[in-house]
């Protein structure tokens, strides 16, 4: 007996991934001009630019996993992890790109972070996506 192909290792796989990555990009993009606006408008100290960081990571792999898994329509919590874990590479990558590897503990609880928060947009887009409208 066979097993079914879902959409995800089909050719619309590629789709779905893109689209809830592009996503995940635009919205850090724009948050973090945001927040280069904001630094330039107003002195903020350190620990503003951590928390920042996080919130920028936390809401794009929320977003590109809630985007991601409403294309998908199915293994919400799969698809979420993945583009979360995609979102933190890119970052970590142009990090470490720009700056060096610097060792830091933080990378495991970005990593961490980005993945559970990239399953949580999934479980969110999935459960949306199931549900019709009452008329």
């Amino acid at each position: 007996m066979q097993k079914q192909k879902t959409k995800i290792h089909n050719r619309e796989g590629g789709r779905i991934f893109l689209g809830g990555f592009l996503v995940a990009i635009m919205t850090a993009l724009f948050f973090m001009m945001l927040f280069a606006w904001i630094m330039t408008v107003k002195d903020l100290p350190a620990t503003a630019v951590v928390i920042f960081a996080y919130a920028i990571l936390i809401s794009s792999s929320l977003l590109g996993g809630w985007s991601a898994s409403r294309i998908a329509k199915e293994q919400g919590m799969k698809v979420g992890g993945i583009i979360g874990g995609s979102v933190f590479m890119l970052i970590f990558l142009l990090g470490v790109i720009t700056k060096g590897f610097t060792g830091d503990i933080n990378i495991i609880t970005k990593a961490i972070v980005s993945i559970l928060s990239g399953m949580i947009g999934g479980i969110i887009g999935v459960n949306r996506a199931n549900k019709r409208k009452m008329k």
